[in-house]
C-alpha cells in the first residue's frame, strides 16, 4: 500500500490521516527525538493507558511462566503497538484515537481468564473492577457524545447542507472535510492536509505560511474558505474577505465552536447573500450568526 501510494499516486508512504495527527516531521533530528520522548511521557500518564499496559504486562509474565506462547505473542504485540502509538501519535478526541487499543487490551484480558482459569467470566464483577480505571471512556464519553452529536449536526452537517444547496460545485477550502465532501460535489482544498498531500508536506516541513497558502488558494481558484480561525493564526487570506461566522453552544467535539466564512473579494455580495439566506431559513436556532463587512 505504501509503495503504491508513494510511487503511483505520488502521495506519502503512510496515509495522510495518520501523518496529520502524528508528531513525525520531514526529517529525523534531535528535536524530534525530544518531542517523541515528551509525547510518550504525556500519553503514558493517562490512567486508562497505565491500566491496559499493566494488565497486559501481567498477562505477558504469567503466560511466559505457563508456557502459553500464543498469549505471550498477543501481549507482546499489544505492548509494542501501544508504545509506538504513545510515542508518535495522539490520544483523545472522545477517546477515539485509542479505541482500538482499548479493545485489543481487554480482549487479551478476556482470553487470559478463559484460557488460564477455565471459568466463565462474571461480567458484572469484571465491569465493576474495570470501571474506576475506564470511567471516562465508558460513562463520561457516552454522556458527552450526546452533546457531541448535536455539535456535529449544528456545525458540520449545516456546512454540508449550505454548500449542497448554494455552492455544490464550487472550489472550497476548508479544515474539516468529512460531511462537506460526503454530501456535496465541491472541489475541495483541505487546509489541514488529510486530503491534500501538498499541504501536509509543507506543514511537516515548517513551510506552511502566508505565501504558500495564498499561492495555493489562487492555484486552486478557491471562491469560499470555511475554517476555524484559531487553527490558522498568522495566516492572512489576502484576496479574501471575512463575511460571516457560525457559533455553536456547548462544544465538546468540534475543532472549534466558531466557523468562519471567507469569500473571494469579487464574490463578497453573492456569497454573503447565500449565507444569509441559508442562515435565516434553514440554520438551527441555537447557532449564533454574525455578519461582517455589510
Amino acid at each position: 500500500f505504501g509503495i503504491w501510494s508513494k510511487y503511483v499516486l505520488n502521495l506519502g508512504f503512510f496515509p495522510n490521516s495518520i501523518m496529520a495527527i502524528s508528531i513525525i516531521g520531514s526529517e529525523f533530528n534531535f528535536d524530534l527525538v525530544k518531542s517523541i520522548l515528551i509525547n510518550f511521557k504525556n500519553n503514558f500518564t493517562r490512567p486508562h493507558i497505565i491500566g491496559i499496559f499493566f494488565f497486559n504486562l501481567c498477562i505477558l509474565s504469567s503466560s511466559i511462566l505457563l508456557n502459553k506462547r500464543w498469549l505471550s505473542l498477543l501481549s507482546i504485540l499489544f505492548i509494542f503497538t501501544l508504545f509506538i502509538h504513545l510515542a508518535f501519535a495522539k490520544l483523545g478526541w472522545l477517546y477515539r484515537y485509542e479505541a482500538y487499543l482499548m479493545v485489543f487490551a481487554l480482549l487479551n484480558v478476556f482470553l487470559y481468564i478463559y484460557s488460564v482459569y477455565k471459568v466463565n467470566i462474571n461480567w458484572t464483577l469484571l465491569a465493576l473492577f474495570l470501571l474506576p480505571i475506564f470511567y471516562n471512556q465508558v460513562i463520561n464519553s457516552l454522556v458527552v457524545s450526546i452533546i457531541g452529536t448535536k455539535n456535529i449536526y449544528e456545525q458540520q452537517i449545516q456546512m454540508a447542507k449550505f454548500l449542497h444547496d448554494y455552492c455544490n460545485s464550487c472550489n472550497v477550502a476548508a479544515n474539516d472535510i468529512g460531511a462537506i465532501t460526503y454530501y456535496t460535489n465541491i472541489h475541495l482544498l483541505d487546509l489541514v492536509g488529510l486530503a491534500n498531500y501538498e499541504v501536509l508536506e509543507h506543514k511537516k516541513n515548517g513551510t506552511f505560511n502566508n505565501k504558500f497558502v495564498n499561492d495555493l488558494l489562487a492555484k486552486k481558484h478557491i471562491s469560499l474558505i470555511i475554517v476555524y480561525d484559531s487553527w490558522f493564526i498568522g495566516i492572512n487570506f489576502k484576496n479574501y474577505t471575512k463575511i460571516a461566522t457560525w457559533t455553536i453552544k456547548h462544544n465538546v467535539v468540534c475543532g472549534g465552536d466558531t466557523v468562519s466564512f471567507y469569500s473571494i473579494n469579487d464574490q463578497v455580495p453573492e456569497n454573503t447573500w447565500k449565507i444569509k439566506e441559508y442562515s435565516e431559513n434553514k440554520l438551527p436556532k441555537d447557532v449564533t450568526v454574525k455578519f461582517f463587512n455589510q
